[in-house]
């Protein structure tokens, strides 16, 4: 993708920059800027030509070469350990399998330590691996589109309010008659419809109403027959003509290939198949079934339209945005009251289908990537404890003539074959991970990601973990333990060979608690995040209310009578049920992902040109607001005088009622639509004040209109019936009393308002409990480490404790001393934690400014968690050293 090369090449620079350190000092000074300048200019040179995995697969060749260049420089300069000249590739390739052969030998021997080191690993990897997959799906797995790069959608936005609207169809003519940056346009209009099954049975199906260029545009041929011709579009529904998914070609027909040219009804309307869809094509909003339309600028409707957009050859974004920006001004002074205070603007298709959940996916992966990092420093303290019990061997071999270099080389070897053992049941755990993965992807991602399927670019990502981590894990102890002057080695016993590299595992120790600390702080911070989310007040009581969707957007339900009547049919049956309270019925509920907006006009007042005041348009039943529980405040709710023949009234919110009339009682006040709505402008009496309920956009400004006043609105069409219930309730009783007064509607969805509210944060509790699951992973893989290291720190200082014991030294003072130590590590990993930790919320708060600051009740729960794991960890060998038997210390000295 383009657009990550800039961001690839800054961090991938910055890594080699730090990897420079490898280096030399004045080698560094020398060849530095020039390396890098090197790297960039190739870095370039291979995206541009190839793609983004060719400058991956660069970046990982250099910053290997880096780190081995780099230790070769630094032994050149060393005359102990000076280089011999370059071995041949038989003698690499004869280090190489003596590495391997003693990284399976060390496993036979201690296969205890190397399960957990291997088990360590295979999670670790595992983990990360499953969670690229989705990283990949979500950033780089192509849509179902030809050039996507080239495609967007575009929408109307408001000066004062950063929400996204879709266009009506007089803008949608206006561009498409004035715009040329495109080289073409195409809209789209959701609705639901219902399909007459075989069985006489109406299921509910999304469809989908295409204008011109439709495939053109999107570039995407269908797997059978054809999409419209320009002389269907113009026609419109009377063209009689629909194209299906490959979902419902396979539901409904069989996958029968002879499918193109047969029948089916859709919303009473016998259609004539003409085309199937491929399997992953099904945009927009998962749709099952395409009918042609035709856009009429001055026709009835002020429905949205989804417009996308292709870019012409040699066309920007920036182009496209400056030319959109003066059609707009144009419409602005032609139809002030549709298009002032508003700017038209064309947005990347992928990111408005990603609705912004891509940020919660990328701080993930940087989450279980700060766990493999745990991960690492452990097996570094692993490996750097075995490495000091084989420092006498690798000196009497360095002794004999071996190279610094050769050493390096098979210990490399031996971390290697570790890292790629458990990068290999790393993919296997990533492989079942990722099934499980797709199964809590949240709806806004599930069409960007059908799945999350782990392909070659996954593996070769898995074998670049495990090289990776076994640089990471290995370069510390392979340094240290080649590093070895055989004169002075050979005189010294283990334990003093030893007490020099105590700093070592200490160092990794303080790095381990640090990123656990940065990590658990974090997990903090999206769980504080979500509890507020999910603790707002909707504004409406949800226990005991259930909703039931449907929509009767079809010809014979254009006139406002029939409508009316259809509605008072299905609240009368629906309340006939026994265990019903109240019911009501409402064109939108609060949370929907859609939206209807009016842009209202108060009666004796002025205001700036620009500003755009838009409210939640609502139209809804008597009976609605007291079903819903939402508070009445001031006045009364709409009742059954409220009739198309009275006189126009309307309910607001409370912030409507704040925001226009501040320090006035808004009774009696009168305010209009300058949109059209199917209410012709009139100016309504507010006759009620409610309290603010949450919007999905989260803007509180609404008003409810009678559904009798309004009913000839194309938003009309969409029905929301609320039901207050007694205790239990039958999800197909509700489904059937609305489908017994017309078995043609399909019942689009049956759901209690709990789950609506909870469906609203599906993508910060995805996120939340991901982060969570990592976090603690996390905190194990740091106690154990704070164990591990204080433990080798009590079995390295047992001679030296029993001999103080011998002398009288009092147990609770060695108790204290290993303590001490281990504290002093968690106190300094937390210190560098809390920096840490301050600087990734900056970062992540820059990317999601949502989630606010990193507040001291998280820091000091998750110091707390921390320090008392880390303490605990600490006690176990502080208790052993305490039991020590001085005696038996002595004589097995």
């Amino acid at each position: 993708m383009k657009h990550l090369h800039p961001l690839m090449l800054r961090v991938t620079g910055r890594i080699l920059q730090m990897l420079l350190h490898a280096y030399p000092a004045a080698f560094r000074l020398r060849c530095g800027t020039a390396m890098l300048d090197l790297y960039r200019e190739r870095f370039s040179e291979a995206v541009h030509g190839t793609g983004v995995l060719a400058g991956a697969a660069l970046f990982v060749r250099t910053a290997v070469n880096f780190v081995w260049t780099g230790a070769v420089e630094r032994m050149a300069g060393m005359p102990k350990l000076s280089v011999a000249r370059p071995a041949s590739v038989g003698a690499v390739l004869g280090d190489v399998a003596r590495g391997v052969r003693f990284a399976l030998k060390e496993i036979k021997s201690a296969p205890v330590l190397m399960a957990a080191a291997l088990l360590s690993l295979t999670l670790g990897i595992g983990a990360t691996t499953a969670v690229f997959g989705l990283v990949h799906a979500v950033l780089l797995n192509p849509l179902p589109f030809d050039e996507e790069d080239s495609l967007v959608r575009i929408y109307q936005i408001p000066h004062d309010r950063p929400i996204r609207i879709s266009l009506i169809p007089l803008t949608y003519v206006e561009i498409e008659r004035q715009q040329t940056v495109f080289s073409s346009l195409v809209a789209h209009r959701f609705s639901d419809a219902a399909l007459l099954r075989e069985d006489g049975i109406a299921e509910r199906v999304v469809a989908i109403s295409v204008s011109r260029d439709w495939l053109e545009t999107l570039r995407v041929d269908p797997l059978l027959g054809r999409g419209f011709t320009p002389d269907e579009t113009d026609a419109g529904a009377d063209a009689s003509v629909a194209v299906i998914s490959h979902r419902l070609w396979q539901r409904e027909f069989g996958g029968d290939r002879g499918v193109v040219g047969r029948q089916v009804t859709i919303n009473q309307d016998s259609k004539t198949i003409v085309g199937v869809m491929p399997p992953r094509y099904n945009y927009p909003y998962h749709a099952d079934v395409w009918l042609p339309m035709r856009v009429d600028p001055v026709g009835r409707g002020t429905w949205g339209l989804n417009v996308q957009g292709r870019l012409a050859p040699g066309v920007s974004l920036t182009q496209a945005e400056a030319e959109l920006e003066v059609i707009g001004t144009r419409l602005a002074a032609e139809h002030p009251a549709r298009h002032r205070g508003a700017t038209l603007t064309p947005i990347p298709l992928r990111e408005t289908l990603l609705e912004g959940d891509d940020r919660l996916v990328v701080a993930l992966f940087g989450a279980v990537m700060f766990v493999l990092l745990i991960v690492c420093a452990n097996l570094a303290n692993l490996f750097l404890a075995r490495g000091i019990d084989r420092h006498r061997q690798f000196a009497m071999r360095a002794a004999l003539g071996a190279s610094r270099v050769r050493l390096l080389r098979e210990n490399f070897s031996e971390n290697l074959t570790i890292a790629l053992l458990g990068g290999l049941g790393g993919f296997a755990v990533a492989t079942w991970a990722a099934r499980f993965l797709v199964t809590l992807v949240p709806d806004a991602l599930s069409y960007v990601v059908p799945d999350v399927s782990l392909d070659r670019t996954a593996f070769f990502f898995s074998a670049l973990l495990a090289t990776s981590c076994a640089l990471i894990f290995g370069i510390l102890p392979s340094w240290r333990t080649s590093d070895a002057n055989p004169a002075t080695v050979l005189q010294a016993g283990t334990r003093s060979i030893a007490g020099t590299r105590t700093w070592s595992a200490d160092a990794l120790v303080v790095c381990e608690i640090a990123l656990a600390f940065a990590l658990l702080a974090g997990a903090g911070l999206m769980v504080q995040n979500f509890r507020a989310l999910n603790g707002l007040e909707p504004g409406y009581e949800t226990p005991n209310l259930w909703l039931v969707t449907t929509a009767i957007d079809r010809p014979d339900y254009v006139e406002s009578a029939r409508r009316i009547h259809y509605v008072s049919e299905v609240e009368a049956a629906v309340r006939a049920l026994p265990e019903v309270e109240r019911v009501g019925t409402t064109s939108m509920f609060p949370w929907d992902r859609a939206n209807t907006l009016a842009r209202i006009e108060v009666e004796g007042r002025d205001f700036d040109p620009d500003e755009r005041l838009l409210v939640n348009h609502r139209s809804v039943t008597p009976g609605f607001l007291e079903t819903a529980a939402i508070p009445l405040l001031l006045g009364r709710h709409l009742n059954s005088s409220d009739r198309t023949d009275g006189n126009p009234v309307v309910v607001v919110s409370e912030s409507t009622a704040r925001f226009l009339w501040p320090n006035e009682d808004p009774i009696g006040k009168r305010v209009r639509n300058t949109r059209s709505t199917g209410d012709s402008g009139a100016w309504k009496t507010i006759v009620g004040v409610v309290a603010d309920v949450r919007e999905y956009d989260t803007h509180p400004m609404t008003w409810y209109v009678p559904y009798e006043q309004t009913a000839n609105a194309p938003t009309a069409a969409n029905l929301v019936i609320a039901v207050r219930v007694r205790g239990e309730v039958n999800a197909a009783r509700l489904s059937g009393a609305v489908s017994s007064v017309d078995p043609t509607l399909a019942i689009r969805e049956v759901l209690p308002a709990t789950l609506l509210h909870a469906e609203a944060f599906a993508g910060e509790r995805f996120t939340t409990g991901l982060l969570s699951v990592f976090s603690l992973g996390g905190l194990i893989m740091a106690a154990i480490g704070v164990y591990g290291v204080l433990a080798y720190y009590v079995s390295r200082r047992v001679r030296e404790i029993g001999v103080r014991l011998a002398l009288g030294a009092r147990p609770n003072i060695i108790l204290r001393e290993v303590l001490l130590h281990g504290i002093t590590l968690v106190v300094l990993g937390l210190g560098a934690g809390l920096l840490g930790s301050q600087v990734a919320t900056r970062l992540v708060g820059s990317a999601i400014p949502e989630l606010g600051r990193l507040n001291i009740s998280a820091v000091i729960v998750a110091a707390s968690i921390l320090g008392l794991v880390a303490v605990v960890a600490s006690y176990v060998p502080a208790q052993r050293a305490m039991r020590a038997d001085p005696m038996e210390v002595l004589r097995a000295d």
